[in-house]
């Protein structure tokens, strides 16, 4: 039976937001597999610091082939072209582009995501290849917490199942959604104190690294036959079981 590895060798992937800790465990992720892996964002420092990351995997996998780094803004219609052109050029058509996304409210996500889709229906995919949208959400404070994290869900549900339905049969897209954990002060006297203590976020490497698998899997062909989903994972699946 085929592998999710097996799947994937050869593949183009392009992951946009390489640059944010869950892009980077993005493209960590797929950096042990033989796939063509171009790394997409705005901040070129922080790309460059993925993509040793990535060569840092590679390497011990015996694949030493260096990424692609293409600093583009996909929020744009022209950053979108940017990274299609590049990859195309370099690589040849994308097979699975994966869009990393940070967002605490409905309006950012909407804006975040509406240049990809719209260049992605010109071919921005191969035929039989996958969209995945992987948003950071959250994390969320005070009584409107229940209420923002239904808002973005919803909101990613809805986009996700109607870019579906307006590719059948051509590209499987699927949204994945992390919810980041609220940051937690460290231990001390700070109704003592005279300023107060930074906040400190927890850790979020296994979130991460679990988040990166699940996107993995949904841009292989292996996931071909699932498209309009929308999967969590993180707190929010925690709190709804």
């Amino acid at each position: 039976m085929p592998t999710t590895a097996s799947w994937l060798a050869g593949s183009t992937v392009a992951v946009a937001g390489a640059e944010r800790p869950l892009g980077r465990a993005v493209a960590s992720s797929f950096a042990s597999r033989r796939v063509k892996l171009a790394l997409v964002g705005t901040d070129g420092r922080a790309l460059s610091s993925t993509a040793d990351e990535v060569a840092r995997i590679r390497a011990l996998h015996q694949h030493e082939e260096d990424p692609l780094l293409v600093e583009a803004d996909v929020a744009t219609l022209e950053g979108v072209t940017s990274m299609k052109q590049a990859s195309l050029a370099s690589f040849g058509p994308l097979d699975a582009v994966v869009h990393v996304a940070e967002v605490g409210d409905v309006a950012m996500l909407l804006t975040a995501t509406s240049a990809m889709l719209a260049v992605a229906g010109q071919d921005l995919v191969s035929r039989g290849g996958s969209l995945v949208i992987a948003v950071l959400a959250g994390p969320w404070r005070g009584a409107d917490r229940p209420r923002q994290r239904t808002d973005v869900l919803d909101q990613l549900r809805v986009l996700v199942r109607d870019t579906a339905r307006r590719w059948p049969q051509q590209v499987a897209v699927n949204g994945v959604v992390v919810e980041a954990p609220p940051p937690v002060r460290p231990l001390g006297y700070e109704p003592f104190s005279g300023f107060g203590q930074p906040a400190v976020a927890l850790p979020q490497t296994g979130t991460f690294g679990e988040a990166a698998r699940i996107v993995r899997f949904l841009a292989s062909r292996e996931a071909q036959a699932l498209t309009g989903q929308t999967l969590t994972v993180g707190g929010a699946l925690a709190e709804a079981a």
